[in-house]
């Protein structure tokens, strides 16, 4: 008669004793593969299009509107070189892929940024080829030569940024 876990016998305990653990480790295996974070990793082609949607204090509202100032989303799209493509990268580290920018009305709202053409080779010379979106939002300057608004940023994975609007919230610099 074969035992649990000693012996090296085929008899009918030890082969109903293997299909549970087996079972069981492939059970574990999946649990594990579900919870590990997914890579964001953006496929050969275009950088995915997204919104941000840019929301004011009153304070600045009401001080860019009096004003007839704009604001501007600027969307810079990076990853961090590779070994073989540091030579092209900036002080940073980062190969630029490329920068877009938006201009909004004084009161706020949505921007919306298309997709991004980009080369394989571009996301060749990036770390897990997995590009990056740094998002800055300042006032236009049109009436003023100092930016007037303290914003939150942005600055994760681009494909991240296309899953729902990025939510970006800003007020007049030093107001509380």
């Amino acid at each position: 008669m074969a035992t649990y876990g000693s012996g090296s016998g085929s008899g009918p305990c030890r082969r109903r004793l293997a299909l549970p653990v087996l079972a069981a480790a492939l059970l574990a295996a999946a649990l594990l593969a579900a919870a590990w974070p997914a890579r964001a990793e953006v496929p050969d082609g275009p950088l995915p299009a997204f919104s941000v949607e840019v929301t004011l204090s009153s304070r600045a509202a009401a001080r860019l509107l009096a004003a007839s100032e704009e604001i501007i989303v600027s969307a810079s799209y990076y990853g961090d070189a590779t070994q073989a493509a540091r030579r092209r990268a900036n002080t940073m580290g980062w190969i630029n892929l490329a920068a877009r920018k938006v201009t909004l009305p004084g009161r706020g709202g949505t921007a919306r940024f298309p997709a991004v053409p980009v080369s394989p080779a571009q996301l060749d010379g990036i770390v897990d080829r997995t590009p990056q979106l740094l998002i800055n939002v300042v006032s236009a300057r049109r009436t003023n030569r100092d930016n007037l608004l303290d914003c939150g940023i942005f600055q994760d994975p681009v494909a991240l940024a296309a899953e729902a609007p990025i939510r970006i919230a800003c007020k007049l610099i030093g107001e509380p």
